[in-house]
């Protein structure tokens, strides 16, 4: 079995904890943030601005539709 990447953790993270927050402050102290940055190797300001940008594309998507 394969395992899931960055990616998947971050579009978890979108969906499934606190799906409509875009506060870099407040996503960055999820304890599922610190966790996938400690994985990952990142900052949790750095998953947080990817959970963030990926909420705003989702915004954008559901928008047009």
């Amino acid at each position: 079995m394969r395992a899931r990447g960055y990616r998947f953790a971050v579009e978890w993270i979108v969906y499934n904890y606190e799906p409509n927050d875009l506060d870099l402050r407040e996503i960055e102290h999820y304890d599922v943030t610190l966790l996938v940055a400690d994985i990952y190797g990142k900052t949790p300001r750095e998953i947080a601005g990817d959970v963030a940008w990926r909420r705003k594309e989702l915004e954008k998507e559901e928008g047009r539709a």
